[in-house]
């Protein structure tokens, strides 16, 4: 493929059409909420859900989510993803202390460091028993096949506000 820069030109010009429709949440955690799926500010283009009739739901929390919660145990981190979260890499160890030095926002969102016993949540203090965390936002009940109506956002601000920068650079090199 060749650099044609025009294309990203015209690219740019396409993603700044947005800047002024979307904004990012204020909130990280409730980007994926299902309680503010109509108001959201940031999703740009989501799948729909609508877990209330006839098996036509998402399958959220069935093929990942906590041990115990998931249905099956599909989805695992990898280790490395997870120890970029850490304030120091270093104090990614196994068995983990709580509290946990980390401070981005994201990580509790994202990753479930507990598992769900019959009545209450457990800390895992091994990371190899951590799974994925986003879009589930009700522990209370199991989930089921086709039983979710949490949307899955496609495409996010975040996602155009980054695909910009990239354009940008390709267009007129590094600003920082």
């Amino acid at each position: 493929p060749t650099f044609d820069s025009e294309k990203y030109v015209m690219a740019l010009q396409q993603f700044e059409g947005l800047l002024d429709v979307y904004s990012l949440e204020g909130e990280y955690a409730s980007v994926f909420n299902v309680d503010n799926e109509q108001s959201n500010s940031e999703v740009i283009f989501t799948i729909d859900f609508e877990g209330s009739e006839d098996n036509r739901g998402g399958n959220t929390g069935v093929f990942w989510g906590p041990l115990g919660y998931a249905l099956e145990d599909n989805l695992l981190l990898n280790p490395e993803f997870v120890r970029l979260y850490f304030n120091n890499p270093g104090d990614y160890q196994n068995p983990v202390m709580f509290p946990l030095g980390i401070d981005d926002q994201r990580f509790p969102n994202n990753i479930a460091t507990f598992s769900v016993g019959a009545s209450s949540e457990v800390e895992e203090t091994d990371p190899a028993n951590w799974r994925p965390l986003k879009f589930i936002s009700d522990l209370s009940s199991l989930p089921s096949r086709g039983g979710s109506s949490e949307n899955f956002p496609l495409i996010r601000y975040a996602d155009v506000l980054l695909m910009m920068a990239e354009t940008e650079n390709a267009v007129n090199g590094p600003t920082m």
